[in-house]
């Protein structure tokens, strides 16, 4: 189950999005599935989407990093060459694990792109 969270940053901004996974405790059953180990036995494939909704097109996608059994992070460059020059505004983002057939939805939320605070 992808967990919910907000981000928000500003236009050109370097940023080191750090994520974790955790246990999913059913609020039904009280069931706990525990966190899955992303390094074994297979290193997974994990990329941020970044989307003006969900459904639309995808604006930036930017492989993560796996960085332990359960962390992973995705860094977003700033500057004019660097994928957080995108206009300022309300997007949506999401992470996904993409091997094939094994696509599973991680995170999501709202993404805030704020203007910049140096005139960019």
């Amino acid at each position: 189950m992808a967990e919910y969270q907000a981000i928000q940053i500003d236009r050109g901004q370097r940023v080191l999005l750090k994520f974790t996974m955790i246990d999913y405790v059913d609020p039904n059953t009280g069931v706990v599935t525990p966190a899955p180990n992303i390094q074994s036995p297979v290193v997974w494939t994990i990329n941020l989407k970044l989307r003006k909704a969900y459904g639309q097109a995808e604006i930036l996608t930017v492989a993560a990093t796996v960085t332990g059994p359960q962390a992973f992070e995705a860094v977003l460059t700033g500057g004019a060459s660097g994928n957080t020059d995108v206009e300022s505004g309300d997007y949506v983002f999401d992470t996904w694990r993409v091997e094939a057939g094994s696509e599973t939805p991680l995170d999501n939320g709202p993404f805030k792109i704020n203007a910049s605070r140096f005139g960019a």
